[in-house]
């Protein structure tokens, strides 16, 4: 099945937020100033928020903003998630979650796609889990600050988040098994 309309303002905004995950992990690898790294995470954080909404609103959903969209989520959350795990601010643990949840979503996804022709769309369970994600990377790049370390991500966040992404996880594979057991192809 043909993928559809690719420029859409809606798709514009999902690949302005793939397109901000180069200048973030460039900003976090090379520890520029927090506030600066903190604005480029906003940034793609708003892009998250209206592309979706703009798309439904303007009736203009297609099947390449059902793979920006989460991809330009899975590219920015992964990217920071790696290099704030690399450079100590984040455990080994948490980021395994955030990559492991990520590439079993994109494979499950692709083979959605072989086997009915299209992707399920986004789901509120995941853009809560990616919120969350997000919140705790920006939490994290705080703490690189010595003057935001008092911040200190709880003991209770990590797992807190951890368990979104889970669940949101659980929501995805409950929904292409009915779409897998009735045949449906997705919307």
């Amino acid at each position: 099945m043909p993928l559809g309309r690719f420029w859409t303002p809606s798709n514009a905004l999902s690949l302005l937020r793939l397109i901000l995950a180069l200048p973030i992990g460039i900003a976090l690898w090379h520890r520029a100033p927090v506030i600066g790294t903190v604005t480029l995470m906003l940034a793609a954080a708003v892009t998250d928020a209206f592309d979706g909404h703009l798309a439904r609103r303007r009736g203009e959903t297609t099947e390449w903003g059902k793979i920006l969209d989460p991809l330009a989520d899975k590219v920015c959350i992964g990217v920071a998630a790696v290099i704030l795990t690399w450079q100590g601010h984040l455990p080994i643990w948490f980021a395994t979650v955030i990559l492991g949840r990520d590439v079993l979503i994109v494979l499950g996804a692709l083979g959605l796609r072989g086997r009915l022709g299209r992707i399920p769309s986004s789901e509120l369970p995941g853009k809560i889990a990616a919120a969350a994600a997000a919140g705790v990377l920006i939490l994290a790049t705080l703490e690189t600050e010595p003057s935001w370390a008092h911040l200190h991500l709880s003991k209770t966040l990590l797992p807190f988040v951890a368990l979104l992404l889970g669940a949101a996880f659980l929501d995805y594979l409950r929904r292409a098994w009915t779409l897998l057991k009735h045949g449906i192809t997705a919307g």
